[in-house]
């Protein structure tokens, strides 16, 4: 089974070996990178982070979100006793953790952002005009679930602010590689929507001369990607039960099975 890989380096780099030493063929190939803020854009972004009190809440929208503030954190007096911190699935949890940050909450079920706001409105009844901060990227399309979080929160009488702390880019200079192993994969592997919008940003020439992919599989990580996705003439989907990278190894694994056992 050829397995694509369109994750950031390095994360890719990791999911790469894990599945190679499952038996799997395995090409990294990013279709998104993260880059900082210059220093004048990052003064702004400390004077909105120094806004953030400890009664506060600051949720952070993935892992490059979390190791972003942290390389800003000693500037941040204000932001050292933090008391209500919550963060999108454990891999993002675990960046703050393993960096001293305490008591961090996150979904262990529905581990997206609608996982984050029913945990958040159960957690908390009343949420009028308490302030709440979200750490999250810019560039790379809009995040719908991320916006279902922003705006249910709202809806309950918070004051919701964005930061977008560091920035998402389509890697172009990929493009020619991604065209090549394209037909190659018979799974693409997207833990995001943005990465879903890089690679038909990416291929759509190519691929609306197909209309749409024929026979690989793509990866989804919720239901607004999937019809994301299928809009785009995927067909075959695999809905992604957990983001970690053992989770999505455990089921590509399932999968491979699978398709071991039918041929």
């Amino acid at each position: 089974m050829n397995i694509l890989i369109a994750t950031p380096t390095e994360r890719a780099e990791v999911l790469a070996d894990l599945l190679s030493a499952k038996g799997f063929n395995t090409r990294a190939i990013p279709v998104m990178k993260f880059i900082s803020f210059e220093d004048l854009e990052l003064k702004i972004i400390i004077k909105k982070l120094e806004l953030i009190h400890s009664e506060d809440f600051l949720i952070f929208i993935s892992p490059q979100a979390a190791k972003a503030y942290l390389k800003l954190k000693k500037d941040l007096d204000k932001n050292r006793d933090l008391k209500n911190i919550y963060a999108i699935g454990a891999g993002t949890a675990n960046v703050l953790l393993e960096a001293g940050l305490k008591n961090i909450i996150f979904p262990s079920e529905l581990n997206n952002a609608l996982g984050l706001l029913n945990l958040m409105l159960e957690k908390n009844q009343n949420w009028q005009d308490k302030k709440v901060f979200i750490i999250r990227g810019a560039g790379g399309g809009a995040n719908q679930n991320n916006k279902i979080l922003e705006s249910g929160l709202a809806e309950a009488g918070a004051l919701v602010m964005p930061i977008e702390i560091y920035i998402r880019q389509c890697v172009v200079e990929n493009r020619e590689l991604l065209s090549s192993a394209f037909d190659w994969a018979d799974l693409i592997v997207l833990t995001s929507f943005q990465m879903a919008e890089c690679l038909f940003e990416l291929l759509d020439s190519e691929l609306s001369q197909k209309n749409g992919p024929q026979n690989t599989a793509l990866t989804s990580t919720s239901e607004k990607m999937s019809e994301y996705l299928k809009a785009h003439g995927v067909s075959h989907i695999l809905q992604l039960r957990s983001l970690s990278n053992l989770g999505i190894v455990a089921q590509i694994c399932e999968l491979g099975e699978y398709k071991k056992q039918r041929e």
